[in-house]
């Protein structure tokens, strides 16, 4: 197997994980929390993603932000009674793609996210498939998928004819495999 050396991934600057939020809060109230967390401005997320434990989320900004400083906000309020905890996020060199790929090879799937034309893709170091419907693919380097995943998160990226969603994979929040 070969080796493949890869940069070690830097701290997100515009995501962030939140545990121990209470059961049955509504989104909009995380929403919210977190606006009135990031003083003075109260920025909102762009996305909050659930992960697979419960009370875990992860945070997504749309622009870089001081989270040093909103974390330490957010660990000092208190969401229906509880505290929440928070993690900062490594960048990901993983994506996942879903759709009906069961006829796909792990080669097929490769090749295509190793071409810079079809995917804007680059070195992939590992296919995992979890199930008939989703695989992961793990790059080199995370400025790869993270280019990926900007090009196709809003279309369909297809192989041999095959039309699949592309997003981030994040092994801290999710648990397909």
């Amino acid at each position: 197997m070969p080796t493949h050396l890869r940069t070690v991934p830097g701290l997100s600057t515009n995501k962030v994980i939140l545990e121990n939020v209470p059961e049955g809060t509504m989104q909009d109230t995380v929403m919210l929390f977190l606006e009135n967390c990031d003083k003075p401005r109260e920025r909102g997320p762009q996305h909050i993603i659930k992960g697979h434990k419960d009370g875990q989320y992860m945070v997504v900004y749309s622009e870089s932000m001081d989270l040093q400083k909103l974390t330490g906000n957010i660990e000092q309020e208190k969401l229906n009674e509880q505290y929440i905890k928070t993690k900062l996020v490594t960048s990901t060199n993983c994506i996942q793609i879903r759709g009906n790929i069961k006829s796909l090879s792990n080669d097929a799937i490769r090749l295509n996210m190793e071409s810079f034309k079809r995917s804007k893709g680059g070195e992939v170091t590992l296919v995992q498939r979890c199930g008939d419907k989703v695989a992961l693919i793990h790059f080199a380097e995370c400025y790869v998928a993270e280019r990926v995943v900007q090009t196709w998160s809003e279309k369909d990226f297809v192989i041999n004819k095959i039309p699949t969603k592309v997003g981030f994979y994040y092994h801290c929040l999710f648990n397909d495999h």
